[in-house]
């Protein structure tokens, strides 16, 4: 994937994080639009936003690493194991989503 993608991606997912942060907060401290919670689309919007995290922090570690090991392999090297790390904590946050609305 070509850098000016990713960053497109990373741009897209900052404004992700923005609209479905404020749904989270909105929810969780006005007790008027309390209900937001209980519909089903709650739990989507929640798993939207840990997979932008993921990208969005994911990807900013990337930048960063590349940027202060420059090289081709190394570069490889970054990006696979963040992605890696990525799926793995995907996964887990994933999980996590299931059991918490899966209660109900």
């Amino acid at each position: 994937m070509r850098e000016s993608t990713k960053m497109l991606i990373h741009y897209i997912t900052g404004f992700a994080i923005l609209i479905t942060g404020a749904i989270h907060l909105i929810a969780s401290n006005l007790k008027t639009l309390e209900w937001i919670k209980t519909t089903p689309l709650y739990p989507v919007s929640q798993g939207i936003f840990l997979a932008t995290v993921l990208y969005h922090a994911l990807n900013g570690l990337r930048v960063i690493l590349v940027e202060l090991m420059p090289g081709y392999r190394s570069g490889k090297i970054i990006s696979y194991t963040l992605l890696i790390l990525g799926v793995i904590l995907f996964v887990f946050g994933s999980y996590v989503l299931i059991i918490l609305f899966g209660e109900r």
